[in-house]
């Protein structure tokens, strides 16, 4: 499977559509950005390019084509997991990486909105948070579970804080984060 259909909500800093987030057609000589949808959640702005860095990096390893990583003077190609997923660029993080809880709420709440237009299937949170309270009244976890229940996967990043659990807040719930001891 390599993506093709498939809307993949990108939920960080942003994605700027680089080369390697564009389809091509070589029979007809045509080519557009796969980042479909572009949103921004920032207070203060409303420019939906990542001017952090991270949300087009995180982009290039869900669905990067691989254009800019092959030819004669390569070695290898680098392509994403689904190379022809199409992306849902829904901006919450500022250019220092910063970003707030209402704004990943109401970015995850406008994926479940759009899921059936872009064909959603996956959101990326790949942001780091601590959890202060058990997912069950914690509304970011809330916002997961909505996500969840409307039948979309959600993958949640589990490094930087790791799964500290010394709260006994069992505050993961429905999230996958792969690699967490349970």
């Amino acid at each position: 499977m390599d993506g093709t259909g498939i809307g993949v909500a990108v939920i960080d800093s942003g994605v700027t559509a680089v080369g390697d987030l564009y389809w091509w057609i070589p029979s007809n000589q045509t080519y557009g950005s796969r980042v479909v949808y572009s949103q921004n959640f920032v207070p203060g702005t409303t420019d939906s390019s990542d001017q952090y860095g991270h949300g087009t990096h995180v982009a290039g390893i869900i669905a990067g084509a691989g254009w800019f990583s092959t030819g004669s003077n390569f070695t290898h190609t680098f392509k994403g997991i689904a190379p022809n997923a199409n992306i849902i660029n829904l901006r919450v993080l500022d250019q220092n990486g910063a970003g707030t809880d209402s704004s990943v709420i109401a970015a995850i709440q406008t994926a479940i909105n759009l899921k059936s237009t872009y064909n959603i299937r996956v959101i990326s949170l790949s942001l780091g948070r601590q959890v202060y309270e058990s997912y069950q009244l914690d509304p970011l976890c809330q916002a997961v579970e909505a996500a969840w229940n409307a039948g979309i996967v959600v993958l949640a990043a589990a490094g930087n804080q790791g799964r500290n659990n010394t709260a006994g807040t069992e505050g993961y719930g429905t999230i996958a984060a792969p690699g967490n001891d349970p």
